[in-house]
């Protein structure tokens, strides 16, 4: 017996069986199960079939169709539905698996043409206008690749190991960073806009940070350094700090603009800059003594001045003067116009020793240079000495006359570093900074004829000798 015999004779107790072409007319109740051994077929001129329970609403299906209405749903358990065209529907509720056809991609779509939207082979496109959104407190999980013209807004992506990369759609393997970091390569940069923050716990290492509105802390100190501990530079909270090996410059024409006092080393800044001008003042009168009574014969001679076989005897020279009178400091001189001098001025020292040097290589020994050098000092003092006085004498429309110390003025001490716009003197100031200068030049002179005494005495031999020591 046939399986389809032995469910034949398994229904003939209990069911109306049905054999050969039969028209049925009217409303035929059935309450229990139709089992039909062969096709249902629609013969109504529409070819519609619609199978309803009796408390569905009226269905009004599309010519061609089939039409379930049931109020509790269709189930369909233990096999599979198989479509072959697209599946339509208002709303899809749950679905354990999805599955593609065996080629092609699997498009979900708002209604429209899915042939609109078709991506590559086992791909899956969702097309609607409205977005598309994950909700319900689950999660979306993504083993491979994001690629997207636009992500408008993510609460939070987690990663479950090593590093996420986000890209404007180069190869991410190129910038991961190490694991548990977040690495962001765009070519035309990162912006952050639309008045929200960026809020970071920890440090910002950066190249160059080309330029920022405001940068807030919630509390403590800010640092910024050039890539050194930032807590070995931590101060009081609310400050801010810049630790710069180099210095820190505010160029491009801005201003500094400070409400409050300038504490320099525990000091307001007028009180430091004014020590720090007197000081330095004294310290260069000091040192041209020390270094006036440098070396031997009665300590009256001063080293030889020879830092670089690259240059001539008047750029060593001239070099010399500008680092061990001047330390190396343009606000006063620089070695252009020092050596400039020395050659401009050889006639003078050669009528004071009776000489006849030349040249930008004269041969001077260590006497001569520093008889040389005293020579440059007492005339170079001198000078600032007449151009200070010359401000308070002369007053004119220009400020040719005004005396500043430079352009810029720059004093340090220890650790601390001020770079400020020269402020004009007064002329009681004037009038006390000539007198200091000329004091400089005046201790340059005195020393100048120390010089010249011994030298020309050293130098000079006798014109008769008589007695014992006379020649035979």
């Amino acid at each position: 017996m046939s399986k389809q015999d032995e469910k034949i004779a398994h229904l003939s107790g209990i069911s109306v069986l049905i054999t050969g072409d039969q028209s049925i007319s009217g409303v035929k109740v059935f309450t229990d199960a139709i089992v039909p051994s062969g096709d249902i077929v629609a013969t109504e001129e529409n070819n519609t079939l619609v199978v309803k329970d009796s408390l569905a609403t009226q269905v009004s299906p599309v010519p061609g169709s089939l039409a379930i209405a049931f109020q509790e749903g269709v189930y369909i358990t233990g096999s599979d539905l198989h479509v072959q065209g697209a599946i339509h529907a208002d709303e899809i509720v749950s679905a354990e698996s999805v599955i593609a056809g065996e080629s092609g991609a699997m498009v979900l779509t708002d209604g429209r043409d899915p042939a609109l939207f078709e991506g590559p082979d086992s791909s899956l496109s969702m097309a609607f206008k409205s977005g598309v959104y994950i909700t319900g407190g689950s999660n979306l999980y993504v083993e491979g690749k994001i690629f997207a013209d636009e992500i408008e807004a993510v609460d939070t992506i987690v990663g479950e190991s090593g590093a996420m990369v986000l890209t404007d759609g180069r190869d991410p393997a190129l910038f991961e960073g190490p694991d548990e970091s977040l690495s962001l390569a765009f070519r035309s940069g990162v912006y952050i806009t639309g008045g929200s923050n960026l809020y970071v716990e920890g440090k910002i290492f950066a190249d160059e940070i080309e330029a920022v509105d405001t940068i807030v802390g919630e509390s403590g100190a800010m640092v910024l350094t050039d890539g050194r501990d930032p807590s070995l530079f931590e101060h009081g909270d609310e400050s801010l700090s810049l630790a710069f090996k180099s210095g820190v410059y505010i160029t491009g024409g801005a201003k500094l603009h400070i409400n409050e006092d300038i504490i320099v080393s525990g000091k307001s800044f007028t009180e430091w800059i004014n020590t720090s001008i007197n000081q330095k003042i004294s310290n260069t009168s000091l040192q041209n003594n020390n270094n006036n009574n440098r070396g031997g014969n009665g300590g009256t001679q001063a080293p030889a001045y020879n830092f670089s076989g690259g240059i001539n005897e008047i750029g060593n020279l001239a070099s010399g003067i500008f680092k061990i009178d001047f330390d190396e400091n343009k606000q006063f001189a620089n070695p252009s116009y020092i050596s400039g001098w020395l050659r401009n001025n050889m006639g003078e020292l050669n009528v004071l020793i009776h000489t006849t040097y030349g040249g930008p290589n004269p041969g001077l020994g260590d006497e001569e240079q520093s008889i040389y050098r005293n020579l440059f000092l007492r005339d170079y003092y001198k000078k600032l000495g007449r151009q200070a006085l010359l401000g308070v004498t002369y007053v004119n429309t220009s400020s040719s006359n005004e005396m500043v110390t430079s352009d810029w003025t720059e004093l340090r001490d220890g650790d601390s570093v001020i770079r400020r716009k020269a402020m004009m003197a007064s002329p009681s100031e004037k009038i006390t900074t000539s007198r200091q200068y000329s004091q400089l030049s005046r201790e340059a002179d005195e020393e100048l004829q120390k010089l010249l005494y011994k030298y020309n005495i050293d130098k000079s031999g006798p014109r008769q000798v008589a007695g014992k020591d006379a020649p035979a």
